[in-house]
């Protein structure tokens, strides 16, 4: 594969970064399409997102085909970029350089073939009642040292509060009033910013953005209704040249990706500890 094309994708992960970061719309559909594909690269991502906004898994041509499906003839492959390494040699000794290379990926809805059968790693967090994510999610603060108690907080004084939290006294405050759904993305918004900003060196509107977003996406892989969020203080960057928009973006997606990630992992392992102390419980009986 050409230098060109190689560098003709990273151009364009980079061009869409770029448009991600200066739209509020745009910035929630990334996200969106993120929690579909989690678990690739974020310049991989952003070009399967550029090439097929659609897609909803992909893999390589024999990967579909080990797994019963078969890539129909004539489809159009979705290119991403492969790490390769190779052995320079440098006087004595032999240093190890990478490199990209293209290749291409196929969507699911590109084949024909065998049912998959359901990831194993959704069943327990999709099969969990929206309470027991918000108890797990209430485990994870106490955890950290944090109390968290539920109380009206949308008052006269304070029109439209959600909740709040004080990083000194460890406290965090939901509003009682609020859905279930609603608590839930307030602790993880506060979650977010206990993770991201405890030195308080990121500007107030990167904080906000990253704990919405943090919110937002591990909202979305817990299976909780996401919509009605709001990446207003993307504007504070809009008008930032192309190159920085990319910074920008790159650096709070990476971020937010290691943030939310770690929290959904950590919100399975507690969802497990209580399903196995409720089995015990029912087997002593």
């Amino acid at each position: 594969m050409s230098k060109g094309k190689v560098a003709s994708l990273i151009q364009q992960a980079k061009k869409g970064a770029a448009l991600a970061a200066s739209d509020t719309e745009k910035w929630e559909s990334w996200l969106s399409f993120y929690s579909r594909f989690h678990r690739y690269s974020f310049q991989n991502l952003m070009l399967i997102m550029l090439q097929s906004p659609d897609a909803t898994r992909v893999a390589g041509y024999r990967t579909w085909q080990s797994l019963g499906r078969q890539v129909r003839k004539g489809e159009q492959g979705l290119s991403i970029l492969a790490p390769c390494f190779y052995k320079k040699k440098t006087d004595d000794e032999k240093e190890q350089v990478a490199y990209y290379r293209s290749v291409a990926v196929f969507d699911i809805s590109q084949t024909d073939g065998d049912d998959l059968p359901e990831i194993a790693d959704e069943s327990l967090i999709q099969a969990t009642e929206v309470p027991e994510k918000l108890a797990a999610l209430k485990e994870i603060a106490e955890a950290e040292g944090y109390t968290v108690t539920e109380q009206v907080t949308d008052t006269a004084y304070h029109p439209g509060v959600r909740g709040w939290a004080d990083h000194t006294t460890k406290a965090i405050v939901l509003d009682e009033t609020g859905s279930t759904g609603m608590r839930m993305k307030t602790l993880i918004h506060e979650l977010a910013h206990m993770r991201l900003h405890s030195d308080g060196n990121t500007e107030h509107e990167a904080r906000e953005l990253e704990a919405e977003s943090v919110a937002y996406v591990v909202s979305n892989l817990l299976g909780v209704e996401t919509e009605g969020y709001s990446f207003a203080y993307l504007a504070f960057w809009s008008h930032q040249d192309e190159d920085k928009l990319e910074q920008f973006f790159k650096t709070s997606m990476s971020r937010i990706q290691e943030t939310a990630e770690q929290m959904v992992a950590e919100v399975e392992m507690a969802l497990c500890r209580t399903k196995i102390e409720h089995s015990i419980t029912v087997l002593s009986y």
